[in-house]
This record gives C-alpha cells, sequence and structure tokens, in this order.
C-alpha cells in the first residue's frame, strides 16, 4: 500500500501536519505575512511513495483545509476495505437501478399478457380475461404495485385458501376450478419470467393442483325448475326495471336445455340460426357446425 503524505509546499518545508519555522518561512513573517492564508503559497503538491516510487500531485488549491481534504482521498483509492467497499456500493446501486428501468405495473403487465394472445379467441380469451381480473383483485388486496413485487410465499398462502367452502366468497372455487385457475397463474408468471419482465418466477415451486375423478351430470327436472324460479325471485327483488333481465336469462337457460349449445354460444345466437324449427351455428370453441 502506498504512503500519502501532504505538503503545502515543498520548496519552503512547509508540512501539512505542522509548521516548521525554517529560513525561508521566518523571512515571510518578518515580511509582514502573519497567518499562512496569506502567504499567497504556491498550488499544494501531495507527495505519493510507494512501490519505490514517488508521485506529486496538484491539489490545485492554496487552501490547508481544501489541500487536505484531497489527500485523504488519494488515500482512500488506495485503501484496500474502502475501494472493496465501494465497489459492493457500486454494485447495489446498479442492482437498484436496473430493478427501477425493469420494474413493471402490475396491471400493465395483465394488459400486456392479454394482448399478445393472439390465436385464443371467443370464449378462451374471456377464461383468460376472467382468470387475469381475479389475479388482479388479489394483487389489489394484498397492495402489489409491481409485477415483481409477487413472492412464492404469497402465492402459496392464496393457493391455500382456495376451498368450495372458504370463508371469502372469491376463494369459494370447486377442486377443477381450482386447478384451472393455478394453471393460468402459473402460465403467467412463466410468460412474465421468460421475457425478462420478473427476475425469477414465483410460482415455478407451487405444487399442481389435481381434480379428483369427478363427471358433471345434468340438472334434474326439479332442479331446473328452481333455477327458472330464481330468476323470477331476482325480478322481484330489483329496484329498477332496467335491472330486472329474469326474462331474458330464462330464455338462455330453456335454449341451453333443449339445445345442449353452451353459454358462450347461446348468447351470441343469431335469428337467421333458427331454420324450419332447427337451429343452424357453427360453435365458438370448437369451431363445429350443428
Amino acid at each position: 500500500m502506498e504512503e500519502v503524505e501532504h505538503y503545502a509546499d515543498h520548496r519552503t518545508s512547509i508540512h501539512i501536519d505542522y509548521i516548521s519555522f525554517h529560513t525561508p518561512f521566518r523571512h515571510l513573517l518578518k515580511a509582514g505575512k502573519s497567518t499562512v492564508e496569506t502567504l499567497q503559497l504556491p498550488q499544494i503538491p501531495v507527495h505519493l511513495r510507494g512501490g519505490g516510487k514517488k508521485t506529486v500531485l496538484s491539489a490545485c488549491t492554496r487552501s490547508w483545509e481544501q489541500g487536505e481534504r484531497f489527500a485523504q482521498a488519494e488515500r482512500d483509492k488506495r485503501d484496500p476495505v474502502k475501494i472493496e467497499l465501494s465497489r459492493i456500493a457500486e454494485g447495489e446501486a446498479k442492482k437498484e437501478a436496473a430493478k427501477v428501468l425493469t420494474d413493471t405495473a402490475f396491471t400493465k403487465a395483465i394488459q400486456q399478457y392479454l394482448g399478445g394472445m393472439k390465436t385464443q379467441r371467443g370464449s378462451s380469451l374471456n377464461a383468460y380475461r376472467s382468470t387475469m381480473r381475479r389475479l388482479q383483485r388479489w394483487a389489489d388486496a394484498q397492495s402489489i404495485a409491481n409485477a415483481g413485487d409477487v413472492t412464492g410465499q404469497m402465492l402459496d398462502r392464496w393457493r391455500s385458501e382456495w376451498n368450495p367452502e372458504a370463508k371469502e366468497k372469491e376463494n369459494r372455487l370447486a377442486l377443477t376450478t381450482q386447478a384451472v385457475l393455478l394453471t393460468r397463474v402459473k402460465a403467467f408468471f412463466a410468460w412474465a419470467t421468460s421475457i425478462r419482465m420478473i427476475d425469477h418466477n414465483p410460482a415455478l415451486a407451487i405444487k399442481a393442483i389435481t381434480p379428483g375423478p369427478s363427471e358433471t351430470m345434468p340438472l334434474t327436472a326439479k332442479q331446473f325448475e328452481l333455477v327458472l324460479e330464481s330468476t323470477r325471485k331476482y325480478d322481484a327483488e330489483c329496484r329498477y326495471n332496467a335491472a330486472k333481465v329474469g326474462e331474458q336469462l330464462r330464455a338462455i337457460f330453456l335454449i341451453q336445455r333443449w339445445t345442449g349449445l353452451r353459454i358462450s354460444d347461446a348468447l351470441v345466437l343469431p335469428k337467421p340460426a333458427l331454420v324450419d324449427n332447427r337451429i343452424r351455428l357453427t360453435t365458438q370453441k370448437t369451431e363445429a357446425d350443428m
């Protein structure tokens, strides 16, 4: 390690740490110069010694205080501890700067993800939109601002709250719905990681949900009548006539009952599709002709 010595002026033999009253300095005092500041000394040089070499750097000042600060800065440049601390600080600053540049608002991340779905359409795209709205509501409840703020622990805690009998209505999900939701959530974070929107995939270690064997059974005649009755009850409880949609709901349910159409197809069923007491259309999901 180099030694750093700081001198006010090597020609007048005045050292930074003390004033040696050598002959040139006494002559200056006799000439009426009573303080160091009024001596008008040449610019202060800093002498560097080490490794058998000697280097002189100008402090570019006649001030003792500024000259000492300059000398201390030169010492710090050669201090291995301070060099390492400076390197670490610079590295952390670069990480923080990179994080600021790459942070993406959670809402914008979802919009970008949905916007990139060019092949999905119809009911499939609507299903992804529904999942992303649910994910956004969860993020808002957790005060998550950026996509990179989500952790694996947060997602695992949310997953553990899903249950058909959950206290929160938002988490009251059947096992099959849980499996589908988790698959789409994992797909979203895998995408965000692949395009370097986030540094790591928080959903990577979340265990998949495997629904048990189940079969979707049709409603019995009694159950179907209860569904129709609920539409009438809904209209009766509405305060405004514009909100009464029970008649439209009954029409949709009856179309589904007698045709077997998905609700997505029933909602967009045009009048020309009814030909000679038969319905002819192409389904949205499978593009099959009926």
